[in-house]
């Protein structure tokens, strides 16, 4: 018994890891992680995940594709990650588009709702070739274009506009020295979406809210798949411990990249709890 409390404990020391060398786009350092974890758990399909996200990442798509494919082939019917990735590397093997150098992923925070501060807005006119070379979490930039509002990779190259009813709001803050960070939120085929979050208020903005209390109705708080789910045996073992760790129970449509959409709300400090790095 008290070994196998030990080999949890391990387990996920490792799986912590590998989950922040990821937060911090270290992907060198992850894909080797992930390579070393998996020595131990062969076929542990979300470590299989997280190995081809990094080595996505790294533009090493024949080796991304094998680890998605090995999870999938150990799990084609709940593993809606390696399968959405299998499609996205189709699509990538037919593009000599490199992927955006130094798009890092967003801070978790930026995805805790705060009502005023934060929503959530669809892209149009969407490019489709700078689109696919991006994940939910990307962090993206916001640039003014004339009465539009645009948002551009780290090449700077155009994503899509940001929904003019939205843009129309945050223009004139922006114009009086309000700062906001916006990210990838979803894509769900040529739909996508960016969460953006005002970051300063400037003195003369002071009481104006930037969003209208629905625009967060969808924001939610990303957190960590592989820190807060792991495998029946282990949840027993760790029970037995005393240890907390939450359980979260992600909604199959929404799963990207080894991250899972969990429910949150706001609370008093969005800066404060699980999901500071």
């Amino acid at each position: 018994m008290v070994f196998h409390v030990e080999e949890v404990s391990s387990r996920r020391k490792a799986i912590e890891a590998a989950v922040k060398l990821a937060l911090e786009s270290r992907w060198e350092e992850a894909a080797e992680a992930n390579q070393s974890y998996l020595k131990t758990y062969p076929n542990d399909t979300e470590g299989l995940n997280r190995l081809g996200k990094a080595l996505m990442e790294l533009g090493r798509y024949d080796e991304a594709r094998e680890a998605y494919q090995k999870s999938y082939d150990l799990d084609h019917v709940a593993n809606v990650i390696a399968k959405k990735n299998l499609q996205r590397l189709e699509g990538l093997s037919q593009s000599t588009t490199p992927r955006p150098e130094g798009s890092p992923r967003i801070a978790a925070q930026l995805f805790i709702e705060e009502t005023g501060k934060t929503g959530v807005g669809t892209l149009l006119d969407v490019n489709d070739g700078v689109l696919k070379l991006l994940t939910p979490g990307d962090s993206v930039e916001l640039r003014v274009e004339g009465k539009s509002l645009q948002t551009v990779d780290a090449n700077g190259e155009v994503i899509g506009i940001v929904d003019p009813r939205m843009a129309l709001r945050l223009l004139p803050l922006m114009e009086t020295g309000n700062s906001y960070a916006a990210a990838l939120h979803s894509v769900d085929g040529d739909v996508a979406r960016v969460v953006i979050k005002e970051t300063f208020q400037s003195e003369a903005n002071v009481g104006k809210p930037s969003f209208a209390a629905s625009a967060v109705e969808n924001v939610r708080a990303y957190t960590r798949d592989s820190l807060v789910r792991a495998d029946d045996e282990d949840d027993e073992a760790v029970e037995e411990t005393g240890d907390e760790w939450a359980d979260t129970d992600a909604p199959e449509a929404d799963e990207e990249e080894g991250y899972v959409e969990a429910e949150s709300r706001v609370a008093d400090n969005p800066m404060d709890g699980e999901f500071e790095e």
